[in-house]
């Protein structure tokens, strides 16, 4: 199988936000893919923030009348259900990866961990998630849409392969 060891060609600012948002990481020949954190994390900051300030604004206001007043905690609970699911999901995935040594791919995916030897793959599909189909007729899929992998790390870790 041939892979493609293209270095990127974005210099400047825009090389500055990948290396901070980016989940590829190299050192001594290993290529490691593990998305960072922290721009989810600060995103739920950022929620949290304007929820707290929503409700604040709720709950000084005197000619609220009842139905309003309830319409605006019920969609701060809303939101909150929703935060507190990507609370879940960042805390769940934050040591998922995906390491390419040599010819050989290992991925852990919360309890899953798997291996697989890069001469025996044949083809390479999927949109969301990675399927290796092999040449023993098998096939592996790494489920990279559980484990905090955006559209941009996904390309990035086929190219690699």
């Amino acid at each position: 199988m041939e892979t493609d060891n293209t270095e990127s060609k974005t210099t400047g600012l825009a090389a500055a936000i990948e290396n901070l948002i980016g989940a590829r990481r190299e050192s001594d020949g290993v290529v490691t893919f593990n998305p960072r954190e922290w721009p989810k994390f600060l995103a739920i900051l950022i929620c949290l923030l304007a929820g707290y300030y929503i409700f604040k604004i709720i709950m000084s206001l005197s000619d609220l009348n009842n139905y309003d007043f309830i319409f605006g905690v019920l969609f701060l609970l809303i939101c909150a259900c929703g935060l507190v699911w990507a609370v879940y999901k960042l805390i769940r995935d934050r040591n998922d990866f995906v390491k390419i040594e040599g010819h050989l791919l290992s991925y852990k995916d919360n309890a899953i961990t798997g291996e697989v030897d890069l001469n025996t793959v044949v083809k390479i599909s999927g949109k969301k998630d990675i399927k290796l189909a092999l040449a023993d007729q098998s096939y592996v899929v790494i489920k990279l849409s559980e484990m905090n992998f955006n559209e941009a790390d996904r390309n990035a870790l086929v190219k690699e392969i």
